[in-house]
C-alpha cells in the first residue's frame, strides 16, 4: 500500500463541512420530544476501541442518549445485572463470541431489551440468522445518525 500516495490524495480532496453539535441536535429533536426529556440508556458491545469511540461521539451528540460500553460480550450479563438499559447495540464481528451468539445467549437468559446489531459487512441479507438470534434491527457501518435514531425511536419509544 502506498501510504504516502493515499495521504497526498486525501489532503487534496475537497472537504465536507463538519457537522456542529447543533446539527446533531436538530436531527435528534423529533425523537427528543418523544423521550419527554428522559435519558435513554444504551449498552454498546464492541471489541474495537475505535468503533466504541465513534459510537460514543455519535450517540452522545444527541444529548439524550447515555452510552455504557462493554468490550467483551461475556461481560454483558454482569453489566445488565448492575444497571437498567433501554437498548443493547452490538457489533457482529467479535472474537470468542459474535453478535449473533451474544443475542441468542441474552434471549436464552430472558433478557427482553431490543437489540440492534451493527456490522461493516452487509449480513442483513441473511435475515433468518438475524431473526433467529433475537436481533431486532441490523444497521451497516458506517453508521448514519438519522438511521440509528430512527431505529432507536422505533424500538424504544414506539414499543413502550
Amino acid at each position: 500500500i502506498d501510504v504516502a500516495g493515499i495521504m497526498e490524495l486525501a489532503q487534496n480532496m475537497p472537504r465536507r463541512p463538519r457537522r456542529k453539535k447543533d446539527d446533531a441536535a436538530a436531527v435528534a429533536s423529533p425523537l427528543q420530544n418523544n423521550t419527554n426529556s428522559k435519558k435513554v440508556k444504551v449498552l454498546y458491545v464492541d471489541d474495537s476501541a475505535t468503533d466504541r469511540k465513534i459510537m460514543r461521539r455519535l450517540l452522545e451528540s444527541t444529548g439524550w442518549i447515555e452510552l455504557t460500553e462493554v468490550v467483551h460480550p461475556k461481560d454483558v450479563a454482569d453489566t445488565l445485572k448492575t444497571d437498567n438499559f433501554s437498548l443493547i447495540i452490538t457489533d457482529v464481528m467479535m472474537p470468542d463470541m459474535d453478535g449473533y451468539e451474544l443475542a441468542r445467549s441474552l434471549r436464552a437468559a430472558d433478557i427482553q431489551q431490543p437489540i440492534i446489531a451493527v456490522s461493516s459487512r452487509n449480513e442483513s441479507a441473511d435475515r433468518k440468522k438475524v431473526t433467529a438470534s433475537g436481533i431486532n434491527a441490523f444497521i451497516t457501518k458506517p453508521i448514519s445518525l438519522p438511521a440509528m435514531l430512527e431505529k432507536i425511536n422505533e424500538l424504544v419509544f414506539q414499543n413502550s
